[in-house]
């Protein structure tokens, strides 16, 4: 076998093999095979085959005087075959009893199936790795955009917060303008009080994302008494709050009430020119707190028509920055504010004002 010699087992005298293994790389054999019992006969006749490799019997005949008849066979391909050799003796049959032996041709090892099951593990493994990587990375990305977007929210808001301020300020100093030009002192000094409460309200909440619901409706009663001697007393209003709720430890997004007030007032009340009424509520639905803010002016519509054919140049600047604000406010802390507005009407269809309701979810500090 290639050089190497396998020894026969030998049982009573008789020499055999029953199966014999050979490696891939081990693959061409020659076998010697013989018939024990000789007899008178001077001539043999052998046929031997192996199942899968030989196409059909390949006889070979021997003097009773010559050397052991052998089959030799070369590169056998990895597998099972059965070698099967037969005898008859002069011009006889062929006897029926057979020599058999099981040639078993193991395969290379990259061609068994543990191999190539490490193979497929392994690359479920690196696939999985590069899987795990890959997402790892991912995962990291969008994390750092996300970062990038909030901080860049975070921006938009602090410069909405800072154009609010100055709005809401020039706002009142064109108030104590006006009660300085109809020389109306008294109520100057009395707003210019008032007026400085609010500044310092205002100062003491300056940096600030969110304050306490009781800051936010010291600012909005300021602003109301400030608008109310301004326009000396021609409309009313009111605060009313749910004693329930805990003012100073629930938390919403700083002067998002007074652009709606002011709207109100300057939108709804001041075009109707015969005073009116604007009330602010506040109570608690579920886990949220609801702001309305009502008043009973001339509406939306009426209000569209009449801006731009009057005199009033007063702009509700507020209004757009507060909406802005709550979206962003939304997407960077998810309170799910809700802004609705209603349009007021009466049975005749006619309006008779409006209702802005802010619902935003209580956050307690």
């Amino acid at each position: 076998m290639n050089g190497d010699v396998i020894f026969p087992n030998s049982v009573n005298g008789y020499v055999y093999y029953d199966k014999v293994i050979l490696p891939y790389n081990k693959n061409s054999i020659l076998i010697n095979y013989d018939l024990a019992d000789y007899g008178t006969s001077d001539s043999f006749h052998f046929a031997w085959k192996i199942e899968g490799y030989t196409n059909g019997w390949l006889e070979q005949s021997i003097a009773h005087d010559q050397l052991m008849p052998f089959a030799q066979v070369y590169d056998l391909k990895p597998g099972r075959y059965e070698f099967v050799v037969r005898v008859r003796i002069g011009k006889g049959e062929w006897r029926k009893q057979e020599g058999k032996m099981i040639i078993i041709v193991t395969p290379p090892y990259w061609q068994t199936w543990w191999f190539w099951a490490l193979v497929i593990t392994g690359i479920a493994v690196i696939v999985g790795l590069l899987l795990w990587w890959r997402t790892k990375v991912v995962k990291r990305r969008e994390r750092e955009r996300f970062a990038h977007e909030k901080q860049l929210l975070e921006l938009e808001a602090l410069a909405l917060r800072a154009q609010m301020n100055p709005h809401f300020i020039f706002n009142c100093l064109n108030s104590i303008k006006s009660l300085m030009q109809e020389k109306e002192n008294e109520k100057g000094i009395t707003y210019l009080t008032t007026f400085s409460k609010l500044i310092r309200t205002l100062f003491n909440n300056a940096d600030k994302k969110d304050i306490s619901l009781y800051d936010e409706i010291e600012t909005c009663k300021y602003y109301l008494q400030l608008e109310a001697m301004r326009f000396d007393a021609k409309f009313t209003y009111s605060v009313n709050v749910d004693e329930h709720i805990d003012l100073k430890s629930t938390q919403i997004p700083a002067l998002i009430i007074q652009p709606f007030i002011e709207n109100a007032i300057w939108h709804g009340i001041v075009p109707s020119g015969s005073g009116g009424n604007v009330s602010v509520n506040i109570t608690r639905k579920e886990d949220a707190i609801e702001i309305s803010i009502d008043d009973d002016g001339i509406g939306r519509e009426a209000s569209a028509k009449n801006r731009s054919a009057s005199s009033l140049t007063h702009q509700s600047k507020g209004v757009n920055l507060t909406q802005t604000r709550l979206e962003l406010n939304n997407l960077l802390q998810q309170r799910q504010a809700v802004l609705e507005t209603i349009d007021k009407k009466d049975e005749q269809g006619n309006s008779t004002g409006t209702t802005v309701i802010i619902k935003i979810k209580e956050e307690l500090s």
